[in-house]
């Protein structure tokens, strides 16, 4: 009976505790950690002495992933977000124009730094087989944030580019 009231002691008081929540995924604000990863990258590229020389994206097409993007705005300053769950109907629905498709992985944690990860690929329709995709890949990048006072921080982005 006591090991009973101990354990219902326990839990009751754990229920009443504080600790810090690193819970944003899924809201539908600009607080999203996926929004806010989206957001360092377009800075970086507006900014940055090699990739502020390219053309501004306009357009970030994402493939759709339901544990990363179903909260996702639709628009980061100037740039219209568009969910693509298919991307080969998608790209013959665009007269088989070619797009730079961003896969977006879950949130991960390691040494008090969190981060976002995502992968843009240049895809097209592989004209040879006339049907199936051809995906290349530039890189990857990842952003990283701290978790401090109920907030993600920004700390750095990384280029891993080839």
């Amino acid at each position: 009976m006591k090991q009973i009231l101990t354990l219902f002691s326990l839990i009751i008081f754990g229920q009443n505790c504080f600790a810090q929540t690193a819970n944003n995924t899924d809201r539908h604000n600009d607080k999203n950690i996926y929004f806010q990863a989206l957001k360092q990258y377009l800075d970086f590229r507006a900014t940055d002495t090699f990739y502020s020389k390219l053309k501004h994206i306009d357009t970030l097409y994402i493939y759709k992933d339901s544990k990363t993007t179903d909260s996702l705005l639709e628009n980061i300053g100037t740039t219209k977000i568009i969910m693509v769950d298919d991307p080969y109907t998608f790209i013959k629905n665009r007269n088989d124009k070619g797009i730079t498709l961003y896969s977006i992985f879950p949130l991960d944690f390691e040494k008090e730094e969190f981060w976002v990860s995502f992968v843009p690929f240049s895809v097209s329709i592989d004209k040879k087989r006339k049907q199936g995709l051809l995906f290349s890949n530039p890189g990857s990048y990842k952003v990283v944030f701290k978790y401090d006072k109920g907030q993600f921080l920004f700390v750095r982005l990384e280029d891993h580019g080839i």
